[in-house]
């Protein structure tokens, strides 16, 4: 890795240099005006301190959290640490088994569900994941035409990443008709944050994600809200990832768990995840008729109440 690609974060004299990889995908991390900004940048920054080190940070080089292909390989930030390219990563990224293989993980720093993000106005009537799936599945029925239903309502995920191939595993119900759609459905899924975020202000998309971040974005961008998942179908760990038998982990372990205990972590996250939404956030009463007619099923939301980002515009972004 190239010297002029790192930046160092936290520096202090006769201290220990260590290489941290971490990803570009704001709240958590981003490089601005050559500076390592993000919650995960303050959150190393208070580890290196109490711990004693400097480090230095890099991006993903491929862009990629890490995961298996071809066997016994792994790519992205947790092949950086895998292969002792780089001595932690840290970032939105999640504990799973399979990446247990590769790298030891320290204890949770945060814990998340999934949700979907979506726009107010595709959301009427629709509460959690598993609204949106059932909604989907009377959109896309087999017996509409494609050119009726290619202007509908779906939903989607990362091409690539931990929650795609959790779903692909998950015995769920919901979990497997997410898993198909999208399994059939391949150009719902998405490379990147940012094109998930473009497709969901674009309408009619559901970007599926993990809570946290969806309530950042909901947070800021008040033409949009979130679906929650009320099954727990994908309780999610962040973790920062170090190379099997790294002695570092009982010190990280005993400061993270510092930090949670007198609720550090949470100021912290306070500091970047921001709602100037809430007063949209009331729940809005609804009625759902679904009306049957043999070959045709008919949905009516009736809404008893309404809601305008416009009447609030000095606090809504889009």
């Amino acid at each position: 890795m190239n010297l002029a690609q790192q930046s160092m974060v936290y520096a202090k004299p006769n201290y220990p240099l260590l290489r941290g990889v971490t990803f570009r995908n704001w709240p958590y991390a981003d490089r601005i005006n050559d500076r390592y900004e993000g919650f995960v940048v303050d959150l190393m920054n208070l580890i290196a301190k109490k711990v004693g080190f400097e480090y230095r940070l890099y991006f993903s080089p491929d862009g990629k959290y890490g995961t298996e292909y071809n066997g016994n390989n792994i790519n992205g930030m947790i092949g950086e640490v895998f292969r002792n390219r780089a001595d932690f990563a840290i970032a939105d990224l999640t504990v799973t088994d399979a990446r247990k293989r590769y790298v030891d993980f320290t204890d949770a720093f945060l814990e998340n569900q999934l949700a979907a993000i979506i726009r107010r106005d595709d959301a009427v009537g629709l509460r959690t994941l598993e609204d949106l799936v059932t909604l989907n599945e009377i959109n896309h029925r087999q017996e509409l035409p494609p050119t009726e239903r290619q202007h509908l309502l779906t939903y989607g995920t990362y091409k690539t990443g931990a929650t795609y191939f959790h779903l692909s595993k998950h015995r769920d119900p919901i979990a497997r008709k997410i898993f198909e759609w999208m399994f059939r459905n391949p150009d719902a899924l998405v490379r990147s944050a940012k094109e998930g975020f473009e497709r969901v202000n674009a309408g009619r998309y559901a970007f599926i994600v993990e809570s946290t971040f969806a309530e950042y974005l909901t947070g800021i961008y008040c033409n949009l809200t979130m679906l929650y998942d009320t099954r727990s179908l994908y309780p999610r760990r962040f973790a920062i990832a170090l190379p099997k038998g790294s002695p570092l982990i009982q010190s990280f372990n005993k400061v993270i768990r510092e930090l949670k205990a007198t609720g550090t972590i949470e100021r912290l996250r306070r500091q970047y995840w921001i709602n100037r939404c809430s007063h949209l956030d009331e729940i809005q009463p609804f009625n759902v008729v679904v009306v049957n007619n043999f070959t045709t099923t008919i949905i009516i939301i009736i809404n008893t109440a309404t809601s305008n980002c416009h009447t609030h515009q000095q606090n809504c972004r889009s």
